[in-house]
Order: C-alpha cells, then structure tokens, then sequence
C-alpha cells in the first residue's frame, strides 16, 4: 500500500515566501493529515498480523473509526493558508485513499474550493448528476451486503465450533434422558440432573433467570406467614434462588469468554455499523431527486425488507414478484448501476438475491 507521504511544506515554497500564518483550522488538518497516514500505517501491520481476522478485532474497528475522524476533517474544515492546502493534497496521494473513491472525491472538492476561496464548499462536485450519486450509493450498499454476508459465514463458522452447552439448544431432558422440547438460547446448566423417573415427566436443563424468579415465588407462596418453619424455609428459598442466579451469571460469563475466544462480539459490532450504514444509504437514496433509475432501487430495498434472501427471479416470494414484473417494464430505461444489477438478476434468473450482492443471507 502506498502510504500518505506529506508534502515538505517549508521545501516546496519560494525562497523568498514571506513566513506564513497558520490558522487552528490549518493546524488541525496538519495533524489529520499525519494521523491519517498513522493510522493506515496500523492497519496495513494489522492486515498482515491478523490477516483476514484483521476486521474482527476490536481494535481495528477503533483504527476505523480514528481513521474515518480524520477524513471528515480533512473534507469539512477549510484550508486558510498553504500550509492546509498542502495537508489535504498530500492525502490526495495515499492509495488507499485513492481506492476510497467517493470520500477521495470529496477531500479533492475541499480542496479545490479552499484554492478557488469559495465560503462554503460542496462536499460533492458543482454538477454531479443525482445517477452519479445513486450509482456511488448502490454500488458502496452492495459491497455493504457482501461484507455483512461475509461475516455472517465467519459468524456461522465460528459458533458451530462453540461447545454444544453453550450453543441454543432443547430446553429439558425427558425420562429416557434425551433432550427435549424447545430449542432456546439460554446455556445448558453445568451438571445435569438426573431424569424424571415418571415417564411422561421432563426436568429443565437450560434455565432462565425468569425460570428462577419464578420457582422462588411459587416456593415461598406455600410457606405463608410468620411461624418459625416459615420464615425457616422462606429464607433457604432466598439462598437457593441466589444462587441459582450466581450459577446461570457464572455460566453466561463462560459462554461470553469462548464467544470472546472465537471474535463473536467483534464479528457482531461489524455488522451492527454496516447494518446501519445499509440503511442510512437507502436514507440518502430517499432524498435524491426522482428518477426511474431511484424509484427501481428503492422498490428493490423495500421488497427485501420483508422478503427472503433466497428468492430469485426464477422462484420469486410474494415481495419480488410484483416488483419484477415493474422491473420488466422499466428495465429498457435504466442506466448505470442500477441498469447492471436489474440486467443480472434477468441474466441470471436462479441466483438468489443472497448471490447478487442484494440481501442478506
């Protein structure tokens, strides 16, 4: 990766350049310059550490974070003197900025404005047509939807190698000592309890703390008042249900150490901000300008919300169908992204909507 190299600012003016005055603004994209290129610096070391388990640390979504900090400044705070001009130009020759294409784009508009000393400048291109915006939004939603797929197989993976306590699982064991009834998240108790000796009875194996709450109330609801056995058996009941919780809390911890172990909490944090930033892209696709070409990717967000990510064109579910035969119609007058998408789904009527970069597995 070629990393950001700044510019040498005191080098590359005149000789005989007055000395310049720079401004916080000015000295903030200095330091977002060079923290960029820190930071890319960290995650190309993670790459080649971690490999592909890279993105399922937390550290390195932290680095993500840092580094999408440092964009926006780069983007949103103006360059008053040469001093910031140079910070964003030298960021302009990172890379992985360059393969950044849309926010490589907007840091070069910043900068453009800052020369031409425009008050307020646009984060996107003066005439950048509303297809451009949505073939940059449909095209960053279907890398979204690869990486979430991609995880989620990662995610698969890594649970299927948890230990079968720890997975979901049947809720009781029966008389023949054979798991049973409803499959239910809760961690399987530690030490199983001996089966029913009545044939059609069952015993728990798998408690909630719900379970426990209510076992202690019906308990104590038998031993009413005040007399010594009473209160006796009362206070037994509060030490058992303390530590029934005690030992499910101790449980739940174990579980979460092996989950921790195998990246689940990680894997889980990544999906939830591509999850979101999925839907912030149908947000943004909501307010362009009307098009043919917005109106087939928005009936085709709004027909995968509900609908399977198995469907395809060949055997489509009820949410597809009416959107197809739309896409039929129209599909002679799309352009761009949207035009290739809606062209490969026909081309390739048994791919799933899974396959096709277009929903989630």
């Amino acid at each position: 990766m070629n990393s950001v190299v700044a510019l040498p600012i005191v080098a590359a003016l005149p000789v005989a350049a007055p000395a310049m005055t720079q401004s916080d603004s000015d000295v903030e994209l200095v330091e977002a310059a060079a923290g960029l290129d820190s930071t890319d610096r960290a995650i190309e070391d993670m790459h080649k550490k971690h490999g592909d388990d890279a993105d399922s640390r937390d550290d390195y979504h932290a680095l993500e974070e840092t580094r999408d900090e440092h964009i926006a400044t780069l983007i949103t705070v103006p360059a008053t003197s040469t001093v910031g001009i140079q910070a964003k130009a030298s960021v302009l020759r990172s890379q992985r900025m360059i393969e950044d294409y849309n926010r490589h784009q907007q840091v070069a508009v910043s900068l453009a404005e800052d020369i031409l000393g425009s008050e307020s400048p646009p984060l996107v291109p003066a005439g950048w047509h509303p297809a451009d915006k949505l073939d940059a939004l449909w095209q960053e939603r279907q890398q979204i939807v690869r990486q979430e797929n991609a995880i989620h197989r990662r995610l698969d993976d890594a649970r299927e190698r948890m230990p079968a306590w720890a997975k979901s699982g049947a809720e009781y064991i029966n008389a023949a000592g054979e798991r049973c009834g409803h499959n239910v998240g809760w961690p399987e108790v530690a030490v199983l309890p001996a089966a029913p000796e009545i044939s059609y009875a069952r015993r728990l194996i798998r408690v909630s703390p719900q379970h426990i709450k209510e076992n202690f109330e019906n308990y104590v609801s038998l031993y009413p008042g005040s007399s010594k056995r009473a209160l006796r058996l009362r206070a037994k009941a509060r030490e058992n249900y303390r530590a029934s919780m005690r030992r499910l809390i101790a449980r739940l911890r174990e579980r979460r150490a092996i989950e921790g172990d195998l990246g689940i909490p990680a894997m889980e944090a990544k999906v939830d901000v591509l999850y979101d930033r999925r839907w912030g892209i149908k947000d943004a696709i909501e307010k362009l300008p009307p098009t043919i070409n917005q109106a087939a990717a928005l009936a085709l967000i709004e027909a995968l919300i509900d609908g399977k990510s198995g469907s395809s064109v060949s055997d489509p579910d009820d949410h597809l169908s009416p959107i197809l035969i739309m896409l039929r119609g129209i599909r002679p007058y799309l352009t761009g992204a949207i035009r290739v998408t809606v062209d490969r789904m026909f081309n390739e009527p048994d791919a799933t909507l899974a396959e096709l970069d277009l929903a989630i597995a």
